[in-house]
This record gives C-alpha cells, sequence and structure tokens, in this order.
C-alpha cells in the first residue's frame, strides 16, 4: 500500500531562525510556498539570505508577554521550535594541548 503525505503551504512560526538548520528550513519553506514567520532575539544576527526575502521577523525581549503577542500577531498553523541557547567559552588553560601537537602540525 503506498501511502503519500502531501502537506499544503501554510503560516509557520519558528524559532531558532538565524541557526544552521533554521536557516535552511526557511529558505525550504519559503520555496514551497510557505508563509514565513521566524522569531530572533536582539542580540541573533539575521542572516544576510534571510534578511531580504519575503519573510517575517519578530523580536521577542524573552518575556512570555512578548511570546503570547507575537504568537497572536503572526497567528500560525504550525510552530516549530528549533531554538537553544548555546554559550561556548573554552578558556585556553581548560584546554591542554598534547606534547607534540604544535610540531607535528607546522611540518
Amino acid at each position: 500500500m503506498e501511502t503519500s503525505c502531501v502537506v499544503k503551504p501554510a503560516k509557520v512560526l519558528i524559532t531558532g531562525g538565524t541557526g544552521f538548520v533554521g536557516r535552511h528550513l526557511i529558505l525550504r519553506l519559503m520555496s514551497m510556498g510557505w508563509e514565513v514567520h521566524a522569531i530572533t532575539r536582539q542580540q541573533s544576527l539575521v542572516q544576510e539570505n534571510l534578511d531580504n526575502t519575503e519573510m517575517r521577523w519578530h523580536l521577542h525581549d524573552g518575556t512570555t508577554s512578548s511570546m503570547i503577542a507575537l504568537i497572536s500577531e503572526s497567528k500560525p498553523n504550525l510552530v516549530i521550535h528549533l531554538a537553544s541557547l548555546f554559550l561556548g567559552f573554552h578558556p585556553g588553560k581548560t584546554l591542554p594541548i598534547p606534547q607534540g601537537t604544535i610540531t607535528s602540525l607546522s611540518r
């Protein structure tokens, strides 16, 4: 029995749209005719290839009331949550460099 899943274009709200997966998902959905809304934080950088598209960016300040307001405004049929908070910090003294690494890399 053959089955197929056909999803008609609708309105989607994406969190994490400035990340690698989110950026590519936005472009794909837009190419399929979806109306795309994405949430971003003040600190996030909107990628150049997304900044000039017909999608709508919503600035979220981290509060519940801000989230409720932007969901009420965008009225999505679907929400895709890809956002995460990643804080990478590796001071040099916590990452030991094995002896010989620099020598072998320079040859």
